[in-house]
């Protein structure tokens, strides 16, 4: 506001001129409206002196312990350490670790005493054979089949991404012996090809060319580093350390370091299931086919490590997961499962000592097949999908 602008509006409000004593008493009116204005312009000109409150401390990540750490920002950010404030499984040998993979993190955590590590990573777990983890003495690698992309974490390092040399939309890495996958892709012509990598990203053994009729697509692992490839003919598994075998002329449903549950029929169409011993190669039977055996993917359920049980998913209709005892074909225990999909090929692990059976569908479940009886552990792990034992 200016002293002109003043003057002109005492002018309309009183026409006649002012004297020397109005005069004087306008220039001071005017002095303190000019100062008015002014203060209230230097106010408005710095409102955060203010409004603004006084800052506070940020709390530490060590302040106490968190079942969920902050997730860190950033495609480079390092991990962050946390714990549950007590053991996941109170007996669990010390060296047993867990991981558990979400939508956007790794955790690791020591099944014995809880303490645990998040990592963010880029590849979203996902069920079925779209998605795999694969375990190596220091580091995890996390593969997405459907965009061909895959994250190697190291322990206590950031997620990176790593380019294997013939990695493309569709191929697909399946866990070897450990620290290594197997990676199987369509080469053209009616051939597949299949090779053995490092966790790293690094060719081990020269890749082979193998007949498409084997089926691109149908391979998984067969529990104790080996490869399985389904096809015209049946399946066949392929071992670092023998020539290649055909373990059955049917399917693989289940596999496991001692037993394969495979389902065949003879010439009279008799369907059944068998328990393939790999040790000694032969079959036992275990009972009559279920009606969704025919539209399981191979190996989309596991067996244990002493091959007494078996988790498969519960059927079409039923949903969830069933785990059954295999030396009398009963059902143990069933389990619905959160996210509407059973995936017990990715999402259940057995403790190898063969007691306890985790399994990870939106939540964590531990299960006891001797007693027949499964527990939810109070653990923050919303929307898990895929897990990994490291013993």
């Amino acid at each position: 506001m200016s002293v002109d602008e003043d003057d002109d509006r005492v002018d309309h409000l009183d026409p006649d001129p002012p004297g020397p004593a109005g005069r004087g008493l306008l220039l001071l009116g005017t002095a303190v409206v000019v100062a008015v204005a002014l203060a209230v312009a230097v106010a408005l000109a710095r409102p955060e002196q203010q409004s603004a409150p006084a800052p506070s401390p940020q709390p530490s990540v060590t302040d106490a312990p968190s079942p969920t750490p902050r997730r860190p920002s950033g495609e480079d950010a390092p991990p962050v350490t946390g714990s549950l404030g007590r053991p996941l499984l109170a007996d669990a040998d010390p060296g047993w670790e867990l991981f558990a993979q979400t939508a956007t993190d790794l955790f690791r955590i020591q099944l014995a005493t809880g303490e645990l590590t998040r990592t963010a990573t880029r590849i979203a777990g996902a069920p079925g054979r779209s998605a795999v983890m694969a375990v190596g003495e220091r580091e995890v690698l996390i593969h997405s089949a459907e965009s061909g992309t895959t994250d190697l974490v190291r322990d206590g390092e950031p997620a990176r991404r790593v380019r294997f040399e013939e990695t493309m939309r569709g191929a697909q890495l399946v866990p070897g012996p450990a620290g290594t996958v197997w990676q199987v892709s369509g080469a053209g012509g009616g051939e597949l090809t299949v090779g053995r990598w490092s966790l790293a990203g690094e060719p081990l053994t020269p890749t082979d060319r193998l007949p498409g009729l084997l089926g691109w697509g149908a391979s998984t692992g067969d529990g104790a580093g080996g490869l399985l490839l389904s096809g015209v003919g049946g399946v066949w598994l392929l071992d670092a350390a023998q020539p290649p075998q055909r373990v059955t002329r049917g399917r693989v449903l289940a596999a496991g370091p001692r037993v394969l549950l495979t389902v065949d029929c003879d010439e009279r169409m008799r369907c059944q299931r068998l328990v393939h011993d790999r040790r000694t190669g032969t079959d036992r039977v275990l009972g009559p086919a279920r009606p969704d055996d025919a539209g399981r993917y191979p190996g989309s359920a596991s067996t244990s490590p002493d091959g007494r049980w078996l988790v498969e998913p519960g059927g079409f209709a039923r949903g969830g997961f069933r785990v059954v005892d295999l030396a009398t074909n009963r059902e143990v225990a069933a389990l619905e499962a959160e996210l509407g999909f059973a995936d017990p090929a990715g999402s259940a692990v057995w403790t190898p000592d063969n007691r306890l059976l985790l399994v990870a569908e939106g939540r964590l479940v531990v299960v006891d097949p001797v007693a027949g009886r499964s527990v939810t552990p109070d653990v923050e792990l919303a929307g898990v999908r895929r897990i990994a034992l490291r013993a």
